[in-house]
């Protein structure tokens, strides 16, 4: 999910996505992304949310580190309608991470993000005021067993790298990429038909997607736990898609899906 506290997001909105599981014994870890192409034309604060299905958020700190990463990732994925190596990442779990020009917050449910706000240097943290009040509150209803991340920032500001975040989900089953968009300063609307801008991949380990990924940046490769090789998934640029997260059963990417396909096994 993103959302801003003030209408000042301007330009195309475009998120991109994606989801790859990771098995791990005892236990199973996903991870998921997203980056926007839009970006802030006021001097003011912000803060975008994502809310992450699971637990024991971690930031992957090297995907601070790349501008073509997501681009990558789903830049070849297929329009519902009509119009090399895997780098490395080491991972940081902290309450306050500076990845410049803006702040990531980790908060392990809807009752922690008003306190790990107040980690953030007051100069890029939104007001405790009413409205910030009650978006918290619906978070609380909507999302009781949801962790957030919270990025803020002030001034001009378009976001260059990805923020990917690795945590322990509630569904072991099921694969999540952010999808619910609100950039007006309100409440989203979920399931609201409306027009959809977002580029979303998935991978899962150990089933061979249809897209290979090429990645043009020079990154560590040691380590290729956030990185998949290959990916499926679309480029939602409907113009009456719901405003809804982007779940799908691990089982419907076991075959040769994308596009359509993969739309019509989505969890609604």
């Amino acid at each position: 999910m993103t959302i801003t506290l003030h209408p000042t997001i301007v330009g195309e909105i475009q998120t991109f996505s994606y989801a790859t599981l990771l098995s791990e014994d005892p236990r199973t870890e996903h991870v998921a992304g997203f980056q926007l192409s839009a970006s802030s034309q006021s001097d003011t604060v912000n803060c975008l949310f994502m809310h992450v299905p699971g637990n024991e958020l971690e930031i992957v700190t090297e995907a601070a580190q790349t501008k073509h990463f997501m681009t990558a990732v789903t830049g070849m994925l297929p329009s519902l309608e009509p119009i090399a190596t895997r780098p490395g990442g080491k991972l940081l779990k902290t309450d306050i991470l500076m990845m410049s020009p803006y702040y990531c917050g980790v908060a392990e449910s809807p009752h922690e993000i008003l306190k790990r706000l107040r980690n953030i240097p007051e100069h890029s943290r939104p007001v405790v005021d009413t409205h910030l009040a009650e978006l918290v509150l619906w978070f609380t209803q909507e999302f009781t067993s949801y962790g957030f991340v919270m990025i803020c920032w002030r001034g001009y500001l378009s976001m260059q790298s990805p923020v990917i975040i690795k945590y322990v989900p509630n569904n072991d089953d099921v694969l999540f990429a952010p999808g619910i968009v609100a950039t007006d300063g309100e409440l989203p609307k979920i399931g609201t038909p409306s027009e959809r801008n977002q580029r979303v991949s998935f991978a899962v380990e150990g089933y061979e997607q249809p897209f290979r990924v090429h990645y043009h940046e020079p990154l560590d490769v040691a380590s290729t736990f956030w990185a998949p090789s290959d990916v499926t998934g679309f480029f939602d640029n409907r113009n009456d898609g719901n405003n809804s997260d982007y779940l799908i059963p691990i089982a419907s990417l076991q075959s040769d899906r994308s596009g359509w396909e993969l739309i019509d096994e989505l969890i609604i």
